[in-house]
């Protein structure tokens, strides 16, 4: 089994991604949506990262968990002998650690960088300065755990009004509506619209696992 991150700027399904989350029902497929698919990859959805995990051995796996004997070329585990308890014990331990595969491959992106510094703000508007700390803090912890960057992302400015991609992340997400930009008191303020959080959940959560 090989752990395998895709990571996205932009969701194409954004609106129904948000709609789902709150409860409406999931639409099914058709072959008229089918037909619609060309327009939908004919718009720019930023860069897609691809990123490939260590390799888990099934084998070496179900030998750890169940002893010596247990990888066999087979991989068939006999109920009687072993247990049910002791298959789905093993199925779940798989499960885990493709799963903590997946979280260590996943690309830290200015968009997610972005997000979780949004969404880590509990008052109504962020400065830029603020968004700026945050996304310093995180990618900062990112590094020190040897996280898989996005391009260009390690030596870029932090800041939102800067020229580079933590600003060119904040414009997508104001372009997009996502969030508001204000200026007061000679700052520049972001907020994000009750309405809008789940769009900024998605790209969020991508990079959660890394720092949980």
């Amino acid at each position: 089994f090989i752990p395998i991150a895709v990571d996205y700027e932009r969701l194409v399904e954004g609106p129904s991604y948000a709609q789902e989350l709150a409860g409406g029902e999931k639409k099914k497929e058709t072959f008229g949506a089918l037909l619609q698919t060309p327009r939908a990859l004919l718009r720019r959805y930023g860069r897609i990262y691809l990123q490939f995990g260590t390799p888990v051995s099934l084998k070496e796996l179900a030998e750890q968990q169940l002893g010596a004997g247990a990888g066999a070329p087979s991989l068939t585990l006999d109920v009687d002998e072993r247990g049910s308890d002791s298959r789905r014990s093993l199925v779940q331990h798989l499960a885990n650690r493709v799963m903590w595969g997946i979280a260590e491959a996943v690309t830290v992106t200015p968009v997610s960088l972005v997000a979780a510094a949004l969404l880590s703000h509990v008052r109504r508007g962020i400065p830029a300065g603020d968004v700026a700390e945050r996304v310093d803090l995180l990618r900062s912890i990112g590094l020190g755990e040897n996280a898989r960057i996005a391009s260009g992302l390690a030596e870029a400015s932090s800041s939102p009004v800067a020229p580079g991609p933590i600003h060119d992340a904040m414009a997508t997400f104001a372009a997009s509506k996502v969030i508001e930009v204000q200026e007061a008191g000679g700052q520049v303020i972001y907020q994000v619209p009750d309405a809008k959080r789940t769009y900024l959940d998605f790209n969020r959560n991508a990079i959660l696992n890394r720092y949980v």
